[in-house]
């Protein structure tokens, strides 16, 4: 019997701009076994020159940041088109999601400049609204599918100048690597290494990973955070002997560029990525539709790299 699996995955959802969504129906009408939504799922601040701009959520008062947040989710888990695909999904158990700047914190934040109630507040907010973590009360955790261990990683929580994530989630991810299924599927909210955030600014962290998730073949990192889908194919790592691993990046399903009016530079963007044990599938998605030519480089590229059983 040839096992599939079907794992719809997007990231960067402002209700403010689009308080109407129904991209969430087209990834339903796909009827994915998984959603997993990849950071920036609600948007504290976005933008240049507006009430909401960019940083001005770390001069809130604690009780106002905590108020601004819970209404925000509140806003998004009431959109119609998202409801009832979080609904159906939680029927199957599918249900995943992560954390970035924007629904962490503020734009572009590390973990240590934000104080302990607000910290406290926006971990709280998201194990209420999502229900997902399987290592609570972290937020990096990991789930076990038919064909794939899938790593939900932190990378706002614990980071510095210097540091993206901890050790102690270092150790997570190495534990975690220990199976036997056919793939290994990383999600981040920061890429590897595209767009101005990214892991490799974090050098140390950056070939720390890489090395670790080096023991496993058939890895697939999927991201978020820039703003458009990407694939990404394997790089060599300066100073190192290991390569990147495999970078599908699906960003956009419901924001535009720079906080300026939705109707300028609306990104619409998913993708649907199919898993069976030999062979693996990407579909990406914008506002035009299916991306084909993208998604058949991709393809390409995605078979070069994994290897068959």
């Amino acid at each position: 019997m040839n096992t599939k699996m079907k794992i719809a995955f997007t990231s960067c959802t402002n209700f403010k701009h689009y308080p109407n969504q129904p991209w969430w129906a087209k990834i339903e009408d796909q009827d994915p076994d998984y959603l997993f939504l990849l950071g920036d799922n609600i948007y504290m601040d976005y933008g240049i020159w507006n009430s909401e701009a960019n940083g001005k959520p770390q001069h809130y008062p604690d009780d106002k940041f905590r108020r601004v947040m819970n209404e925000k989710y509140q806003k998004q888990f009431s959109e119609v088109h998202f409801k009832r695909l979080v609904k159906k999904m939680r029927v199957k158990n599918g249900l995943n999601a992560i954390w970035d700047d924007h629904d962490f914190a503020w734009n572009d934040v590390l973990g240590c400049e934000v104080n302990d109630v607000k910290a406290k507040a926006t971990r709280e907010l998201f194990h209420k609204y999502f229900q997902c973590s399987a290592n609570y009360p972290e937020t990096y955790y990991a789930i076990e599918t038919p064909l794939a261990k899938v790593i939900f990683l932190d990378v706002r929580s614990e980071s510095t100048t210097t540091r993206q994530i901890s050790p102690e989630q270092f150790e997570f991810i190495a534990k975690e690597l220990e199976h036997e299924l056919p793939y290994t599927i990383i999600c981040s909210g920061l890429t590897l290494n595209s767009g101005i955030e990214n892991w490799k600014k974090k050098s140390s962290d950056y070939q720390k990973l890489c090395k670790i998730l080096s023991v496993k073949n058939n890895v697939l990192f999927l991201a978020g955070d820039i703003h458009q889908n990407k694939y990404v194919k394997p790089k060599p790592i300066d100073n190192s002997d290991c390569m990147t691993p495999f970078q599908l990046i699906s960003s956009g399903l419901a924001v535009n560029l720079l906080g300026l009016a939705s109707w300028i530079d609306g990104r619409h963007n998913y993708a649907i990525l199919d898993l069976e044990e030999t062979k693996a599938k990407i579909e990406f998605y914008n506002k035009r539709g299916y991306q084909r030519k993208k998604s058949h480089k991709a393809n390409k590229a995605l078979e070069d790299y994994l290897i068959k059983p």
